[in-house]
């Protein structure tokens, strides 16, 4: 019996490399690209890597064949990638409004800082408060809480 886990492992190991954990890491492919690195790398013949790689997409075409490896239908099986890949965009979108909505938090809340802080220095001008609050939009109570 061959753990073709250990042997993608040991295919990724630059000291331990042979042509059988080659075959592991070949045959645990992630995906198409993943597959195509490692058949170029000299393995084979150019043309026995690109006959492979039809004979490979007629399989995974086939809803026969597909159910030979899987108890999904070539269907079942592309609605879960759709699914997937809808989980990781939403995921990625998700991530960019959530750090957008962060930055701008952190922008509105600098900006009340710095009007504070402007107020804070024209009330020790001794600046009317009411001018404070013209030039910088704080509310009577905001300035009068800075006394």
């Amino acid at each position: 019996m061959i753990s073709l886990v250990t042997g993608k492992q040991k295919w990724y190991n630059e000291e331990e490399r042979s042509n059988l954990a080659r075959w592991c890491a070949i045959f645990l492919a992630k995906d198409e690209k993943e597959l195509t690195e490692l058949l170029s790398e000299e393995f084979m013949e150019r043309d026995t890597s690109e006959k492979l790689m039809e004979e490979i997409n007629d399989l995974c075409s086939d809803d026969e064949y597909v159910e030979l490896y899987t108890d999904l239908s070539k269907r079942e099986l592309e609605y879960n990638t759709y699914i997937e890949e809808a989980k990781i965009e939403g995921r990625n979108q998700g991530l960019a409004d959530g750090r957008l909505a962060g930055f701008n938090a952190g922008l509105t809340h600098g900006k009340q800082e710095e009007k504070l802080e402007i107020a804070k220095n024209l009330l020790e001008q001794k600046i009317d408060i009411n001018i404070i609050s013209n030039v910088t939009g704080l509310t009577l109570d905001e300035i009068n809480n800075l006394k």
